[in-house]
């Protein structure tokens, strides 16, 4: 299940477009790559700034050069934007009869809807997945097809108890789960920066010390480190 750290969800196309900028030194060759007028690149760029309330871009006449915020995050956006462009080939194996050229990837630059598919894949019920996101059931059917028309494929098949993800989308899971994973760690790397330590600790265990020995591990680390988070 997707458990966010924080209310406000990062543009993941937003995020695309900072790559893009920081690759070229320029809006305007940004703009040309990307297919996008140069105000479109600026907003987004700006909007993403006021969304991590970091400046991301020192402006200069002869370019745009990121900041130490801008280069704190950028490993990080590169990953999940390079995860999210190589689904298309995935997907062209996956249809072994398709030759046609590799379709763009602009179908997943979508920070929610990528969340809505992977809340499906895990509790495999729409309702309850609009409940989780607070959103309505359309709205999880709509991001659906949206997904499901890109990628050529249906992602899901309905049972008697739920819908269940099909190959296509055991393909998606990966590289979706791990862009959105880094995504939510740029709030991490920005935390660091400022000097606060935050994040999150993933306990991997096996089932017959679920019982007992993983909960009294953590009630002794959380006696003696009153202050961590629980």
């Amino acid at each position: 299940m997707l458990k966010r750290k924080h209310d406000k969800i990062i543009n993941i196309m937003q995020l695309r477009f900072f790559c893009q900028v920081a690759l070229r030194g320029s809006v305007s060759r940004a703009a040309d790559d990307l297919f996008r007028t140069q105000s479109a690149i600026t907003r987004a760029i700006r909007d993403l700034e006021a969304a991590l309330n970091v400046t991301l871009f020192e402006r200069h006449y002869s370019g745009m050069v990121p900041t130490e915020y801008g280069k704190c995050i950028l490993p990080r956006a590169r990953r999940a934007i390079d995860d999210l462009q190589a689904i298309p080939a995935l997907l062209q194996k996956h249809h072994t009869r398709s030759s046609g050229p590799l379709a763009d990837a602009g179908w997943l630059f979508n920070t929610r809807r990528l969340a809505i598919f992977i809340q499906l894949y895990h509790v495999n019920h729409t309702q309850t997945v609009a409940q989780q996101l607070g959103i309505t059931q359309p709205a999880v059917s709509a991001a659906l097809k949206v997904l499901e028309k890109g990628a050529d494929s249906a992602l899901f098949r309905r049972t008697p108890e739920g819908v269940r993800p099909t190959p296509a989308a055991e393909l998606l899971y990966p590289p979706v789960s791990r862009a959105l994973n880094e995504l939510e760690n740029i709030w991490s790397d920005l935390a660091a920066r400022r000097g606060v330590l935050e994040g999150t600790v993933r306990i991997g265990a096996l089932p017959l010390s679920r019982t007992r020995l993983l909960p009294s591990a953590i009630a002794a680390f959380l006696a003696q480190h009153p202050a961590s988070p629980s």
